[in-house]
Protein backbone atom coordinates (compact mmCIF):
# COMPACT_ATOMS: atom_id res chain seq x y z
CA UNK A 1 0.00 0.00 0.00
CA UNK A 2 2.79 2.44 0.54
CA UNK A 3 4.56 1.80 -2.27
CA UNK A 4 1.61 2.07 -4.51
CA UNK A 5 0.38 5.67 -2.75
CA UNK A 6 4.18 7.30 -3.16
CA UNK A 7 4.18 5.78 -6.81
CA UNK A 8 0.61 7.37 -7.15
CA UNK A 9 1.98 10.69 -5.52
CA UNK A 10 4.79 10.73 -8.26
CA UNK A 11 7.65 11.10 -5.96
CA UNK A 12 9.11 8.34 -8.27
CA UNK A 13 9.27 9.99 -11.21
CA UNK A 14 11.86 8.36 -13.63
CA UNK A 15 12.43 5.98 -10.76
CA UNK A 16 9.70 3.77 -10.81
CA UNK A 17 10.96 -0.10 -11.58
CA UNK A 18 14.00 0.59 -9.75
CA UNK A 19 12.24 1.76 -6.82
CA UNK A 20 10.13 -1.43 -6.64
CA UNK A 21 12.95 -3.47 -7.03
CA UNK A 22 14.99 -2.45 -4.20
CA UNK A 23 12.06 -2.20 -2.06
CA UNK A 24 10.65 -5.72 -3.01
CA UNK A 25 14.25 -6.74 -2.49
CA UNK A 26 14.62 -5.15 0.96
CA UNK A 27 11.70 -6.52 2.48
CA UNK A 28 11.87 -10.02 1.84
CA UNK A 29 11.35 -11.68 5.37
CA UNK A 30 10.70 -8.19 7.04
CA UNK A 31 8.61 -7.36 9.89
CA UNK A 32 5.44 -4.53 8.92
CA UNK A 33 7.38 -2.12 10.99
CA UNK A 34 11.14 -3.12 9.93
CA UNK A 35 9.25 -2.99 6.30
CA UNK A 36 8.15 0.66 6.89
CA UNK A 37 11.29 1.55 7.81
CA UNK A 38 13.33 0.20 4.78
CA UNK A 39 11.17 2.02 2.61
CA UNK A 40 12.04 4.88 4.41
CA UNK A 41 15.15 4.08 3.45
CA UNK A 42 15.01 3.30 0.33
CA UNK A 43 12.75 6.51 -0.91
CA UNK A 44 15.59 9.01 1.07
CA UNK A 45 18.13 7.02 -0.96
CA UNK A 46 16.48 7.60 -4.07
CA UNK A 47 15.53 11.32 -3.25
CA UNK A 48 17.51 13.08 -0.51
CA UNK A 49 16.25 16.42 0.77
CA UNK A 50 12.98 16.68 -0.64
CA UNK A 51 11.90 12.87 0.47
CA UNK A 52 9.98 14.05 3.50
CA UNK A 53 6.98 15.67 2.21
CA UNK A 54 6.36 12.51 0.12
CA UNK A 55 7.06 10.12 3.20
CA UNK A 56 4.41 12.23 5.13
CA UNK A 57 1.43 12.28 2.80
CA UNK A 58 2.73 8.63 2.63
CA UNK A 59 2.49 7.66 5.73
CA UNK A 60 0.03 9.42 8.03
CA UNK A 61 -2.69 7.44 7.02
CA UNK A 62 -1.16 4.75 7.91
CA UNK A 63 0.37 5.56 11.26
CA UNK A 64 -1.63 5.22 14.22
CA UNK A 65 -0.27 8.48 15.53
CA UNK A 66 2.13 11.52 14.38
CA UNK A 67 4.35 10.57 17.80
CA UNK A 68 4.52 7.17 15.87
CA UNK A 69 5.21 8.43 12.64
CA UNK A 70 8.18 10.71 13.63
CA UNK A 71 9.73 7.63 15.19
CA UNK A 72 9.21 5.67 12.53
CA UNK A 73 11.42 8.23 10.31
CA UNK A 74 13.96 8.76 12.84
CA UNK A 75 14.95 5.02 13.08
CA UNK A 76 14.84 4.74 9.05
CA UNK A 77 16.75 7.47 8.69
CA UNK A 78 19.31 6.48 11.70
CA UNK A 79 20.20 3.41 10.44
CA UNK A 80 21.38 5.14 7.27
CA UNK A 81 23.58 7.55 9.72
CA UNK A 82 21.38 10.35 9.57
CA UNK A 83 18.87 11.34 12.29
CA UNK A 84 15.89 13.47 11.32
CA UNK A 85 14.85 15.78 13.59
CA UNK A 86 11.02 15.71 14.68
CA UNK A 87 8.58 17.04 12.45
CA UNK A 88 5.12 18.26 12.02
CA UNK A 89 2.56 16.01 9.91
CA UNK A 90 0.47 17.02 7.84
CA UNK A 91 -3.34 15.61 8.92
CA UNK A 92 -4.98 13.58 6.15
CA UNK A 93 -8.03 16.40 5.42
CA UNK A 94 -4.80 19.00 4.87
CA UNK A 95 -3.57 16.50 2.11
CA UNK A 96 -6.94 16.26 0.64
CA UNK A 97 -7.93 19.83 0.66
CA UNK A 98 -5.04 20.49 -1.23
CA UNK A 99 -2.13 22.15 1.26
CA UNK A 100 0.11 19.96 0.16
CA UNK A 101 3.67 21.40 -0.84
CA UNK A 102 3.94 23.58 -4.27
CA UNK A 103 5.90 21.99 -6.88
CA UNK A 104 9.14 23.44 -8.44
CA UNK A 105 11.39 22.66 -11.67
CA UNK A 106 14.82 24.45 -11.45
CA UNK A 107 16.50 25.33 -14.25
CA UNK A 108 20.44 26.22 -14.38
CA UNK A 109 23.87 25.41 -15.61
CA UNK A 110 26.91 26.95 -13.71
CA UNK A 111 28.09 27.29 -10.73
CA UNK A 112 26.53 29.95 -9.74
CA UNK A 113 23.61 27.98 -10.75
CA UNK A 114 23.84 25.21 -8.47
CA UNK A 115 24.65 27.78 -5.25
CA UNK A 116 20.94 28.74 -6.22
CA UNK A 117 19.57 25.55 -6.20
CA UNK A 118 21.11 24.65 -2.99
CA UNK A 119 19.56 27.61 -1.37
CA UNK A 120 15.94 26.55 -2.75
CA UNK A 121 16.38 23.01 -1.92
CA UNK A 122 17.44 24.54 2.24
CA UNK A 123 14.17 26.62 1.92
CA UNK A 124 11.60 24.27 0.44
CA UNK A 125 10.60 22.97 3.68
CA UNK A 126 9.47 26.24 5.53
CA UNK A 127 8.10 27.63 2.48
CA UNK A 128 5.76 24.70 1.77
CA UNK A 129 7.51 23.62 -1.79
CA UNK A 130 9.63 21.19 -3.19
CA UNK A 131 12.21 21.07 -6.13
CA UNK A 132 10.88 18.12 -8.01
CA UNK A 133 13.38 17.90 -11.52
CA UNK A 134 16.07 19.56 -12.18
CA UNK A 135 17.06 20.67 -16.11
CA UNK A 136 20.54 21.56 -17.36
CA UNK A 137 22.73 21.86 -20.61
CA UNK A 138 23.77 18.22 -21.86
CA UNK A 139 27.01 16.86 -20.09
CA UNK A 140 30.13 18.65 -22.10
CA UNK A 141 31.33 15.93 -21.29
CA UNK A 142 31.23 16.11 -17.91
CA UNK A 143 27.75 16.81 -16.00
CA UNK A 144 27.17 20.31 -15.01
CA UNK A 145 27.69 22.02 -11.50
CA UNK A 146 23.79 22.21 -11.15
CA UNK A 147 23.26 18.38 -12.63
CA UNK A 148 25.95 17.03 -10.00
CA UNK A 149 24.37 18.85 -7.19
CA UNK A 150 20.59 17.77 -8.21
CA UNK A 151 21.93 14.04 -8.34
CA UNK A 152 23.71 14.45 -4.92
CA UNK A 153 20.58 15.12 -3.79
CA UNK A 154 18.48 12.32 -5.71
CA UNK A 155 16.72 14.74 -8.13
CA UNK A 156 15.68 13.51 -11.12
CA UNK A 157 17.44 15.51 -13.86
CA UNK A 158 16.70 16.85 -17.08
CA UNK A 159 19.08 17.42 -20.25
CA UNK A 160 17.97 18.40 -23.35
CA UNK A 161 19.88 19.39 -26.31
CA UNK A 162 16.87 22.04 -26.73
CA UNK A 163 14.44 22.92 -24.64
CA UNK A 164 11.95 23.11 -27.23
CA UNK A 165 12.27 19.44 -27.93
CA UNK A 166 8.75 17.51 -28.01
CA UNK A 167 10.17 14.94 -25.67
CA UNK A 168 11.23 17.18 -23.10
CA UNK A 169 8.21 19.28 -23.18
CA UNK A 170 6.45 15.89 -22.70
CA UNK A 171 8.41 15.28 -19.34
CA UNK A 172 7.81 18.79 -18.21
CA UNK A 173 3.97 18.59 -18.31
CA UNK A 174 4.26 15.43 -16.65
CA UNK A 175 5.72 16.79 -13.18
CA UNK A 176 3.18 19.04 -13.49
CA UNK A 177 5.22 22.02 -11.97
CA UNK A 178 3.76 25.42 -10.30
CA UNK A 179 6.39 27.16 -10.95
CA UNK A 180 9.82 27.36 -13.08
CA UNK A 181 12.86 29.28 -11.86
CA UNK A 182 15.98 29.67 -14.29
CA UNK A 183 19.42 31.05 -13.19
CA UNK A 184 22.17 30.85 -15.73
CA UNK A 185 20.05 27.46 -17.95
CA UNK A 186 22.26 28.90 -20.94
CA UNK A 187 18.58 27.95 -23.12
CA UNK A 188 15.83 29.79 -24.62
CA UNK A 189 12.56 28.51 -23.48
CA UNK A 190 9.99 28.71 -25.90
CA UNK A 191 6.49 29.77 -25.31
CA UNK A 192 5.23 26.19 -25.31
CA UNK A 193 7.25 26.02 -22.06
CA UNK A 194 6.68 28.62 -21.02
CA UNK A 195 2.88 28.12 -20.81
CA UNK A 196 3.49 24.43 -18.32
CA UNK A 197 3.21 26.15 -14.97
CA UNK A 198 0.48 26.76 -12.95
CA UNK A 199 2.25 30.22 -11.93
CA UNK A 200 4.89 30.90 -14.66
CA UNK A 201 8.73 30.99 -14.63
CA UNK A 202 10.85 33.53 -12.26
CA UNK A 203 14.57 34.18 -13.77
CA UNK A 204 17.86 35.57 -11.33
CA UNK A 205 19.72 37.93 -13.65
CA UNK A 206 22.62 39.65 -12.36
CA UNK A 207 21.97 43.01 -14.21
CA UNK A 208 19.72 45.97 -13.10
CA UNK A 209 17.33 45.25 -15.94
CA UNK A 210 16.17 46.47 -18.66
CA UNK A 211 20.16 47.33 -19.07
CA UNK A 212 22.28 44.29 -20.11
CA UNK A 213 19.75 41.74 -21.54
CA UNK A 214 21.44 39.14 -22.58
CA UNK A 215 23.70 36.18 -22.36
CA UNK A 216 26.48 38.22 -20.39
CA UNK A 217 24.92 40.77 -18.12
CA UNK A 218 27.54 41.53 -15.35
CA UNK A 219 30.91 40.60 -17.61
CA UNK A 220 29.63 43.44 -20.27
CA UNK A 221 28.44 45.75 -16.80
CA UNK A 222 31.97 45.61 -15.27
CA UNK A 223 33.42 45.88 -18.81
CA UNK A 224 31.54 49.30 -19.46
CA UNK A 225 33.01 50.62 -16.30
CA UNK A 226 28.96 51.30 -14.68
CA UNK A 227 28.98 53.16 -11.09
CA UNK A 228 26.01 50.81 -10.35
CA UNK A 229 25.90 47.16 -10.38
CA UNK A 230 22.72 45.28 -9.29
CA UNK A 231 20.40 41.98 -9.58
CA UNK A 232 16.82 41.27 -10.87
CA UNK A 233 14.22 38.90 -10.40
CA UNK A 234 11.71 39.03 -13.28
CA UNK A 235 8.65 37.02 -15.19
CA UNK A 236 10.30 35.45 -18.20
CA UNK A 237 8.49 35.71 -21.37
CA UNK A 238 9.28 35.16 -24.67
CA UNK A 239 11.24 38.06 -25.45
CA UNK A 240 15.09 37.90 -24.24
CA UNK A 241 14.64 39.34 -20.38
CA UNK A 242 11.90 41.43 -20.70
CA UNK A 243 9.18 40.35 -18.42
CA UNK A 244 8.16 42.30 -15.60
CA UNK A 245 10.22 42.79 -12.70
CA UNK A 246 9.13 41.29 -9.14
CA UNK A 247 12.62 42.50 -7.64
CA UNK A 248 15.97 44.23 -8.25
CA UNK A 249 18.62 45.40 -5.90
CA UNK A 250 21.75 47.91 -6.63
CA UNK A 251 24.94 47.26 -5.80
CA UNK A 252 28.25 49.66 -5.71
CA UNK A 253 30.76 49.08 -8.46
CA UNK A 254 33.79 48.94 -5.68
CA UNK A 255 36.20 48.68 -8.51
CA UNK A 256 38.09 45.81 -7.53
CA UNK A 257 36.30 42.52 -6.88
CA UNK A 258 36.64 40.28 -10.14
CA UNK A 259 33.71 38.96 -12.12
CA UNK A 260 33.36 35.39 -10.52
CA UNK A 261 33.11 36.19 -7.08
CA UNK A 262 30.61 38.95 -7.57
CA UNK A 263 28.51 36.77 -9.87
CA UNK A 264 28.37 34.16 -6.89
CA UNK A 265 27.42 37.14 -4.61
CA UNK A 266 24.11 38.06 -6.80
CA UNK A 267 23.25 34.67 -7.48
CA UNK A 268 23.08 33.65 -3.72
CA UNK A 269 21.23 37.53 -3.21
CA UNK A 270 18.92 36.83 -6.27
CA UNK A 271 17.83 33.54 -4.66
CA UNK A 272 16.69 35.30 -1.48
CA UNK A 273 14.98 37.81 -3.33
CA UNK A 274 12.74 35.39 -4.80
CA UNK A 275 12.30 33.56 -2.37
CA UNK A 276 11.02 36.72 -0.25
CA UNK A 277 8.78 37.48 -3.14
CA UNK A 278 7.28 34.49 -3.16
CA UNK A 279 6.75 34.76 0.55
CA UNK A 280 5.14 38.29 0.59
CA UNK A 281 3.55 39.21 -2.88
CA UNK A 282 2.53 35.51 -3.59
CA UNK A 283 3.26 33.11 -6.62
CA UNK A 284 1.24 34.65 -8.91
CA UNK A 285 2.36 38.12 -8.27
CA UNK A 286 2.60 40.10 -11.58
CA UNK A 287 5.62 42.82 -11.10
CA UNK A 288 6.30 46.05 -13.09
CA UNK A 289 7.27 46.10 -16.98
CA UNK A 290 10.90 47.27 -17.71
CA UNK A 291 11.28 50.25 -19.75
CA UNK A 292 12.09 49.66 -22.94
CA UNK A 293 13.30 52.27 -23.93
CA UNK A 294 16.71 51.79 -21.49
CA UNK A 295 16.98 47.93 -22.97
CA UNK A 296 20.78 47.19 -23.65
CA UNK A 297 22.23 44.18 -24.85
CA UNK A 298 24.88 41.71 -23.46
CA UNK A 299 26.45 39.50 -25.69
CA UNK A 300 28.17 36.52 -25.20
CA UNK A 301 31.74 36.91 -24.32
CA UNK A 302 34.28 35.42 -27.16
CA UNK A 303 37.86 34.28 -26.68
CA UNK A 304 38.56 36.56 -29.75
CA UNK A 305 38.12 39.49 -27.22
CA UNK A 306 40.29 38.72 -24.95
CA UNK A 307 43.53 39.78 -25.73
CA UNK A 308 44.42 43.28 -24.90
CA UNK A 309 45.45 46.15 -27.10
CA UNK A 310 46.92 48.53 -24.71
CA UNK A 311 47.29 51.22 -27.31
CA UNK A 312 43.79 51.30 -28.10
CA UNK A 313 42.99 51.20 -24.80
CA UNK A 314 42.78 53.04 -21.50
CA UNK A 315 43.88 52.02 -17.89
CA UNK A 316 40.06 52.41 -16.82
CA UNK A 317 39.20 50.15 -19.67
CA UNK A 318 41.96 47.59 -19.09
CA UNK A 319 41.08 46.69 -15.59
CA UNK A 320 37.34 47.01 -16.10
CA UNK A 321 38.41 44.38 -18.90
CA UNK A 322 40.39 42.46 -16.81
CA UNK A 323 37.48 42.05 -14.31
CA UNK A 324 35.21 41.50 -16.16
CA UNK A 325 36.49 38.65 -18.31
CA UNK A 326 38.33 36.76 -15.01
CA UNK A 327 37.10 33.04 -15.29
CA UNK A 328 36.44 33.03 -18.85
CA UNK A 329 37.68 33.77 -21.57
CA UNK A 330 40.70 35.58 -19.57
CA UNK A 331 42.89 38.75 -20.87
CA UNK A 332 45.66 38.36 -22.04
CA UNK A 333 48.57 40.34 -24.00
CA UNK A 334 51.65 39.02 -26.05
CA UNK A 335 55.03 40.47 -24.43
CA UNK A 336 58.83 40.58 -26.55
CA UNK A 337 61.25 39.25 -23.72
CA UNK A 338 64.75 40.34 -24.25
CA UNK A 339 66.76 41.85 -27.37
CA UNK A 340 67.47 40.58 -30.56
CA UNK A 341 68.61 38.54 -31.60
CA UNK A 342 68.03 36.75 -28.51
CA UNK A 343 64.22 38.01 -28.70
CA UNK A 344 61.40 35.68 -26.87
CA UNK A 345 57.91 36.09 -27.62
CA UNK A 346 55.38 35.17 -24.66
CA UNK A 347 51.79 34.91 -24.23
CA UNK A 348 50.58 35.89 -20.65
CA UNK A 349 47.64 36.14 -18.86
CA UNK A 350 46.63 39.22 -17.27
CA UNK A 351 45.08 37.74 -14.43
CA UNK A 352 44.87 41.19 -11.21
CA UNK A 353 45.13 44.95 -12.20
CA UNK A 354 44.87 48.01 -10.56
CA UNK A 355 44.69 51.58 -10.91
CA UNK A 356 47.36 53.71 -9.28
CA UNK A 357 46.05 57.06 -6.95
CA UNK A 358 48.61 59.42 -8.55
CA UNK A 359 49.27 59.54 -12.38
CA UNK A 360 52.95 57.72 -13.17
CA UNK A 361 54.80 59.15 -15.86
CA UNK A 362 56.71 56.75 -18.31
CA UNK A 363 60.85 57.32 -17.73
CA UNK A 364 62.18 59.73 -20.05
CA UNK A 365 63.72 57.73 -22.47
CA UNK A 366 61.52 54.75 -22.22
CA UNK A 367 59.53 53.08 -24.38
CA UNK A 368 55.88 53.66 -22.75
CA UNK A 369 55.33 49.80 -24.08
CA UNK A 370 58.06 48.82 -21.59
CA UNK A 371 57.01 46.81 -18.37
CA UNK A 372 58.54 48.47 -15.02
CA UNK A 373 58.41 47.53 -12.14
CA UNK A 374 58.10 49.51 -8.88
CA UNK A 375 59.86 48.08 -5.91
CA UNK A 376 57.96 49.29 -3.30
CA UNK A 377 54.25 48.52 -4.55
CA UNK A 378 55.60 45.07 -6.17
CA UNK A 379 53.78 45.77 -9.47
CA UNK A 380 54.20 46.18 -12.63
CA UNK A 381 53.38 49.37 -14.84
CA UNK A 382 52.37 49.62 -18.67
CA UNK A 383 51.51 52.88 -20.06
CA UNK A 384 48.87 52.86 -22.42
CA UNK A 385 48.25 54.57 -25.29
CA UNK A 386 46.28 57.72 -23.95
CA UNK A 387 49.05 58.09 -21.25
CA UNK A 388 47.81 56.42 -18.53
CA UNK A 389 49.12 53.82 -16.31
CA UNK A 390 47.67 50.67 -15.36
CA UNK A 391 49.48 48.60 -12.40
CA UNK A 392 49.81 44.68 -13.27
CA UNK A 393 49.55 42.56 -9.96
CA UNK A 394 49.48 39.23 -10.95
CA UNK A 395 50.28 37.46 -14.38
CA UNK A 396 50.32 33.64 -15.73
CA UNK A 397 52.82 32.89 -18.32
CA UNK A 398 52.56 30.44 -20.87
CA UNK A 399 52.25 26.74 -19.62
CA UNK A 400 52.89 28.00 -16.31
CA UNK A 401 51.02 28.99 -12.98
CA UNK A 402 49.76 32.42 -12.16
CA UNK A 403 52.62 34.33 -10.18
CA UNK A 404 52.81 37.78 -8.49
CA UNK A 405 54.48 40.62 -10.43
CA UNK A 406 57.51 40.74 -9.04
CA UNK A 407 57.78 36.96 -8.77
CA UNK A 408 57.32 37.42 -13.26
CA UNK A 409 59.75 40.10 -13.02
CA UNK A 410 62.47 37.88 -10.95
CA UNK A 411 62.00 34.87 -13.65
CA UNK A 412 62.89 37.58 -16.28
CA UNK A 413 66.58 37.55 -15.19
CA UNK A 414 67.47 41.35 -15.86
CA UNK A 415 65.81 40.96 -19.51
CA UNK A 416 63.80 43.83 -20.58
CA UNK A 417 60.09 43.30 -21.44
CA UNK A 418 57.55 45.06 -23.30
CA UNK A 419 54.20 44.57 -24.97
CA UNK A 420 54.85 43.83 -28.41
CA UNK A 421 51.27 45.38 -29.72
CA UNK A 422 47.88 42.95 -30.59
CA UNK A 423 48.90 39.89 -32.43
CA UNK A 424 47.58 40.07 -36.36
CA UNK A 425 44.24 37.71 -36.81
Amino acid sequence: NVQIRLIRLGCIQGRKDSFVRVTRFSLAGQGRRSSLKMIVRCVHLLLGSVALPYLTRAFVPLASSPQSFRSLLSDGLSSRGKVTPPVSVRSAEETETGDAPRRVVFLGTPEVAARSLELLLKAAPENNFQVVAVVSNPPAPAPSPVQVKAMQNGLEVLTPLKPNEADFLEKIKALQPDLCVTAAYGGFLPQKFLDIPKYGTMNIHPSLLPKWRGAAPLQRSLEAGDEKLGVSVVRTVLKMDAGPLLRQETWENDQTTKGPDLLMNMFERGTEMLLSCLREDGWDCEGSPQDESSASKADKLTVEEAEMDFEKMSAQQVHNKVRAFSGWPGTWASFAVGEVPDLEMQRVKVVTTELPEDKPVAPEGVSPKRLVLDKKRGVLKLWCGDGSCVLLKELTPANKKAVDARSYWNGLRGRPVEWSGPIPL
